[in-house]
């Protein structure tokens, strides 16, 4: 009986672990777009160059949040 009170503890352990991780994954996703577009706007602002940092800065953030979304998706497959 005591067996499975601490296999099912773990399990509930394992399962909070999981959930947290998908509460992350919307922010490490966006949060680097968001950095990375208005890090592009700000050179663009001091370069006079609209949009281009802009859009690089936005396709930058969306590889590296793609990135982050990978490797939590990756983690919880395990």
């Amino acid at each position: 009986m005591k067996k499975e009170e601490e296999k099912q503890l773990n399990d509930n352990e394992k399962e909070e672990q999981s959930s947290k991780q998908l509460m992350l994954i919307g922010t490490e996703l966006t949060i680097p777009i968001i950095v990375f577009a208005l890090l592009g706007y700000w050179v663009d602002l001091e370069y006079n160059s609209k949009p281009t940092w802009m859009i690089i800065g936005l396709f930058t953030g969306l590889v590296v949040g793609a990135y982050n979304f990978w490797k939590i998706i990756s983690k919880l497959n395990k």
